[in-house]
């Protein structure tokens, strides 16, 4: 009896701290240069800026989704989760400004018109 109930009680345990990790943001880390850049034409640089835009934007919206319930959660059960999304939030946001450089120099490159200096 007592062995059941600390095999339950470890698989709660381990059920809870394996969701905690799990539900970590996992913002998608962007390469800032691609095999294929010099393949895409200006309206593919515009698309690949569109999505890393949304990537940016995300780790925005999740940073300031987290509330201090969210900070103390994170000290008093898993700090390590904490971390994990801190890391994450300042890599996929560093990558993607780095992979926005590398395809507005292509676009200058391949002299490429842009939404902005269409309207002008």
């Amino acid at each position: 009896m007592k062995s059941t109930f600390h095999a339950v009680l470890a698989a709660c345990l381990a059920g809870t701290v394996g969701y905690g990790c799990a539900s970590s943001a996992s913002h998608e880390v962007v390469k800032s240069t691609g095999s294929n850049d010099e393949l895409l034409s200006c309206a593919d640089i515009d698309r690949e800026i569109q999505r890393v835009n949304s990537i940016i934007a995300g780790v925005e919206t999740d940073k300031k989704d987290m509330t201090s319930a969210d900070v103390i959660d994170g000290v008093l059960w898993f700090p390590f989760n904490v971390i994990a999304k801190q890391a994450n939030y300042s890599s996929a946001s560093k990558a993607a400004h780095a992979r926005i450089e590398t395809l507005t120099a292509l676009q200058g490159r391949k002299e490429c018109a842009t939404e902005a200096s269409l309207d002008r």
